[in-house]
């Protein structure tokens, strides 16, 4: 049963958990998968196009803004975007499927595209004149002068790819493609049946948050920097 305070204290949970380690070190490989390639990906998309909108010069920089803009008013919502990546992309049970989602964040494209407006334009009118192209600009210039903010998104989008359960839930029915969100509320017990038991998917979870844990610790320091960044800027 359930108690304000804890009866006793027992280990079975994670005895249990860690006795057959195969399912949840399969879904942990998935998870860390999904969400290095997601999170490096969306970064590089988000930073890259909201580089391109902060041109001035960019002659499609006010259609593509609305385009962004809308899709954070009015996105397809979970069927149409399972229509499109089952029956369109045939992606179901693929890693694929658990990436695509996570490539472009509208919210973040359109903060980097504020961010990298605001820099000193001379610096990059002298990196022109001196024969930089675009690439070189973003590489060599606003790329460092972005890394603050990049790893706070960086932070957050790490966070928000390992804890997603509704999409993967939806794409991935085979169990070998299954990330750790989507197989800890399965995790049985045999001794007690075929019922959920709490006590095993709680030391799961507690299995599960550790990389959390460890990635906000590590760079806790990017995240504040880059909120005494915004705070000055306001």
């Amino acid at each position: 049963g359930f108690s304000l305070w804890p009866v006793g204290f027992t280990t079975h949970a994670y005895e249990y958990v860690l006795r057959v380690p195969q399912q949840l070190f399969r879904a942990y490989g998935v998870t860390l998968t999904v969400t290095v390639l997601g999170t490096s990906f969306g970064l590089l998309g988000a930073a890259l196009l909201g580089y391109v909108l902060s041109r001035s010069d960019f002659s499609l920089r006010g259609p593509l803004s609305f385009y962004v803009f809308f899709t954070m008013l009015f996105s397809g919502g979970l069927i149409p975007s399972y229509i499109v990546v089952t029956r369109v992309l045939r992606l179901k049970d693929s890693l694929a499927a658990l990436i695509l989602p996570h490539l472009i964040v509208p919210y973040y494209v359109l903060i980097l595209r504020t961010y990298f407006a605001a820099l000193p334009q001379e610096i990059l009118e002298a990196a022109r004149i001196d024969g930089a192209n675009h690439w070189q600009l973003y590489w060599r210039i606003m790329a460092p002068a972005s890394a603050p903010i990049l790893g706070a998104f960086a932070i957050l989008h790490f966070m928000g790819v390992w804890n997603d359960y509704l999409w993967p839930l939806v794409v991935a029915t085979e169990r070998s493609i299954q990330p750790i969100m989507v197989v800890l509320p399965n995790l049985r017990d045999p001794h007690i049946g075929f019922l959920p038991v709490w006590g095993t998917i709680m030391a799961g979870s507690v299995l599960a948050t550790l990389p959390i844990v460890t990635v906000f610790v590590a760079f806790q320091d990017k995240f504040m920097s880059s909120v005494v960044i915004g705070a000055v800027k306001e």
